[in-house]
């Protein structure tokens, strides 16, 4: 997984429901982009324009895949991908993390086309990002990188 996921954070051609996706991750279903902002002192983090996509994993119906990109030049750049627990009740997704020397988690709250989130650096439970997106058509956004562009 690239470096550029953890300083901040879309799949297959199309964005639906695919065949064996529980039903009712619909409500993340679709293209997600705004900002993750940097938190605290961190002077190598950069804010950034996101794109988001989640992607179901066969077998796993509460789970999700997320590819993450950052907008640069007008360019979608991979950033890397995560798998995320979903909890359809709650509408929230988590992800835990380690890369290299860094251990964190991911965890975003979904209230209807708006999507919030942090990421906490562990074990010291500082925040280091937060995130503001909202649902978009795919056409709204640059064009998506090839799924196999991704590293996990």
């Amino acid at each position: 997984m690239r470096v550029g996921l953890i300083a901040c954070f879309t799949l297959c051609g199309c964005l639906g429901l695919h065949a064996g996706q529980a039903p009712g991750l619909d409500f993340l279903a679709g293209t997600w982009t705004g900002t993750s902002t940097c938190v605290g002192d961190r002077p190598a983090c950069k804010n950034e324009t996101v794109v988001y996509r989640f992607v179901p994993l066969d077998g796993h119906p509460s789970q999700l895949r997320l590819l993450a990109d950052k907008i640069l030049d007008g360019k979608r750049v991979p950033m890397g991908a995560l798998v995320f627990d979903v909890d359809e009740r709650s509408r929230t997704l988590r992800s835990e993390f380690t890369v290299g020397q860094t251990h964190g988690v991911w965890s975003f709250a979904v209230t209807a086309d708006s999507m919030t989130g942090t990421l906490v650096i562990l074990p010291e439970e500082s925040i280091g990002r937060d995130v503001k997106v909202h649902r978009v058509n795919e056409s709204e956004v640059p064009p998506a990188p090839s799924p196999s562009d991704y590293e996990e």
